[in-house]
C-alpha cells in the first residue's frame, strides 16, 4: 500500500470515529485537521469535500460492525441459530459497540435528512444490505424447514431491524443494558412463536 493510500486510510478511520461519536454536523474541518494532524489542503489532497470524507468514513463504520457481525454468525450452521446470534451480538453491541459513539446507522439515519443527501444515501444502501441479510437468512431457513413458509421474510426482517434500533436508542438514552436485554428477548421469543415451524 502507499503511503497516500495509507494516509487516505488513517484520514478515513480517524474521522469515522470522530463523525460517529459527534456526527457529520457537529465536526468541524479543524477538528478533522486536529485529529488527522493534516492541514486542510492535506486533507483535500485526498478528498474533494467533508461529504465525501463523511460518506467514506461511514463507509469504513458500516464496514467494521458488518465484519464483526459477519464474524460471529459464520460459523452457525442452521438459520435458527444465524438468527439467535444477530439477536445475541446486539444485546452486547449497544453497550459495547464495535466503533466509538455506536452503531452508524442509528446514528446516521437520526442525522441524514434533507439537508444532507449524501449520508441519507448511504445510509439507505447499509439498512438494504443489513435488510436482504435478515431476508436471506430467514429465507433459508424456510428451505430448510425450520421458518413457517407463511412468514413473509421482509416483515420479518424489517420488524427485527426496528427492535434492534429502537432498542439500541433506548439503551443509550438511559445507559442500562436492560433495555436492549427486554428488546433481545422480545425478539427471541417473536422467533420462537412467529418464524419457527412448531
Amino acid at each position: 500500500m502507499s503511503k497516500g493510500q495509507d494516509t487516505r486510510n488513517d484520514i478515513i478511520t480517524k474521522a469515522a470515529t470522530l463523525f460517529n461519536k459527534r456526527g457529520f454536523a457537529g465536526v468541524s474541518m479543524s477538528e478533522l485537521m486536529a485529529a488527522t494532524g493534516l492541514k486542510k489542503g492535506g486533507l483535500y489532497n485526498h478528498f474533494s469535500s467533508k461529504e465525501e470524507i463523511m460518506a467514506e468514513a461511514f463507509g469504513y463504520a458500516f464496514g467494521r460492525v458488518t465484519d464483526e457481525l459477519t464474524r460471529v454468525i459464520k460459523n452457525e450452521l442452521s438459520a435458527h441459530d444465524k438468527l439467535k446470534a444477530v439477536i445475541e451480538f446486539y444485546r452486547h453491541y449497544s453497550l459495547k459497540p464495535t466503533i466509538e459513539g455506536g452503531c452508524p446507522i442509528v446514528n446516521s439515519a437520526v442525522e441524514s435528512d434533507d439537508a444532507n443527501p449524501l449520508l441519507r444515501s448511504k445510509v439507505k444502501e447499509a439498512m438494504q444490505v443489513v435488510q436482504s441479510g435478515l431476508v436471506s437468512v430467514i429465507k433459508r431457513g424456510q428451505q430448510r424447514g425450520e421458518f413457517r413458509q407463511d412468514a413473509d421474510p421482509e416483515k420479518a426482517a424489517i420488524g427485527i431491524i426496528a427492535q434492534i434500533d429502537g432498542g439500541i436508542i433506548i439503551t443509550r438514552a438511559f445507559g442500562e443494558s436492560r433495555y436492549m436485554d427486554i428488546v433481545c428477548d422480545q425478539l427471541h421469543r417473536y422467533v420462537e412463536t412467529e418464524l419457527l415451524c412448531s
